[in-house]
């Protein structure tokens, strides 16, 4: 049979430490345990005090003790007798040196967390150590409540007005409402992350953040900046959704509101501070649409930004929410642990002066465009007219020479230059519905013959 092994002197040391530890700081049951020690250190110095003691009855006490059987003669004298001078001399001073070490404990942590009262640091205090009444709160969106409602009694003080939760922390229980979660930290840093249901917090956990986990709506009326020229527009009626990451998990009827850990710690410490104080988160994530809006507008002209969209050119409130759909965008609210659900753009308005004074550039500048395309449709006229001309006169010349011979010996009849006069003038009339590609292409030919032949001919009318 194999024999269990002994634990080790270091384990056995280890667990005495842990012991002790819990017995110093831990809650629920560990606070009952205090209790029992305490309770049972009373007893033992009234243990002590009856047994260092001769305790010696009453006259009227033992005549009445002597009517009684003899066990229980013993046994109403034994209980007698830790009722006597002699023996509560002993338990006394430590009840009233544990009574007055938590008054004076309870005024110290009255006095250290500025506490409005002793009964509140007192009920604290005996929650901290004894777990007697826990405090509890609700938490909802936006912050908490007190849930206790309980009614004073004479000289006392409602327990919602004592409540140590809000300014000092556990223990105690926390009910968090549903679509709400909430972080907590210690002095080391963040402690727990709760969502939906009652939780009970340690001691000095206190209440860091609460996130509405639900979609959340926010709008801005106007948003001002500089476009690339310089010049101001508005933005209008800028509207965001956008949630706390859920890292990619659906909603589902046994999770209603997923979170991520992560996410939340990251509203939480994420916030910056001002003359009012720490952010709010949902305003952080507004001002950063609205800083993501004005980058745009100022790399941006405004004949761009307010041009009317044509069949190949997108809308520019198009171009600026197309911009929140960037890897480096998304990866930017990530890292403020929110998801963008979408955005929306109203008009873009400009000044009038300066819409004015837009108008009146474009008017300038459609009316010189206009004007060099009239003067280049003129100028096209008149060449087209010029050359027309030409046309024609080399069309005449080529009809009145095309039957004068080119030898100097013959002599052309007078009546056939006439014909041929007469011929060209019909011809050239017929000829003026032809193209002026055609034309052009027939009467350069004919002026490359007519001047090869024309100093023959010069001659012949010379001679």
């Amino acid at each position: 049979m194999k024999r269990s092994s002994l634990p080790s002197g270091k384990v056995v040391g280890f667990g005495i430490l842990h012991f002790f530890y819990n017995l110093v700081e831990g809650d629920l049951d560990w606070a009952g345990r205090r209790q029992f020690f305490v309770g049972l250190g009373l007893v033992v110095f009234l243990l002590m005090g009856r047994a260092i003691e001769q305790v010696t009855h009453p006259p009227f006490i033992q005549q009445y003790l002597d009517t009684l059987p003899q066990w229980a003669s013993l046994v109403v004298g034994l209980a007698l007798s830790f009722v006597y001078p002699q023996t509560l001399r002993h338990f006394m001073p430590a009840l009233l040196g544990s009574v007055l070490a938590v008054l004076l404990a309870s005024n110290y942590v009255r006095d250290l967390f500025d506490l409005p009262d002793l009964t509140t640091g007192y009920r604290y205090l005996t929650a901290s150590m004894f777990g007697w009444d826990y405090p509890s709160i609700n938490i909802k969106s936006g912050g908490y409540e007190v849930a206790e409602k309980s009614q004073p009694g004479p000289g006392q003080v409602k327990k919602a007005d004592t409540n140590p939760i809000p300014i000092i922390g556990g223990p105690g229980y926390v009910s968090v409402a549903s679509g709400n979660v909430a972080l907590f930290e210690r002095v080391g840093g963040p402690s727990k992350v709760a969502g939906a249901g009652r939780h009970f917090i340690r001691r000095f956990e206190t209440l860091r953040e609460v996130v509405d986990l639900r979609d959340q709506f926010r709008t801005r009326d106007e948003v001002k900046a500089l476009t690339k020229d310089g010049i101001p527009v508005k933005v209008r009626n800028v509207q965001a959704s956008f949630r706390a990451r859920t890292s990619n998990r659906d909603r589902t009827p046994k999770e209603t509101f997923p979170f991520s850990i992560a996410a939340i710690k990251h509203i939480a410490y994420g916030k910056t501070v001002g003359q009012k104080g720490p952010s709010v988160w949902t305003d952080g994530v507004l001002k950063s649409v609205t800083g993501i809006i004005r980058g745009y507008v100022s790399r941006t002209r405004l004949d761009d930004l307010i041009a009317r969209p044509e069949a190949d050119v997108r809308d520019p409130r198009d171009k600026i929410k197309a911009g929140f759909e960037h890897k480096e965008t998304r990866k930017r609210f990530a890292d403020m642990g929110v998801d963008l659900l979408w955005v929306s753009l109203g008009h873009i308005e400009t000044p009038q002066d300066v819409l004015d004074e837009r108008i009146r550039t474009w008017q300038a500048d459609w009316q010189r465009q206009d004007k060099v395309t009239l003067a280049e449709g003129t100028a096209e006229k008149l060449r087209l007219m010029e050359y027309a001309r030409a046309l024609a006169r080399l069309d005449f010349i080529e009809t009145i020479t095309k039957h004068v011979p080119l030898s100097p010996d013959e002599q052309p009849p007078l009546e056939l230059i006439l014909v041929q006069f007469a011929e060209a003038l019909g011809t050239t009339r017929r000829r003026s519905q032809l193209s002026p590609g055609g034309i052009g292409e027939l009467s350069m030919k004919q002026l490359r013959q007519l001047t090869e032949g024309g100093d023959k001919g010069g001659t012949v009318i010379q001679g």
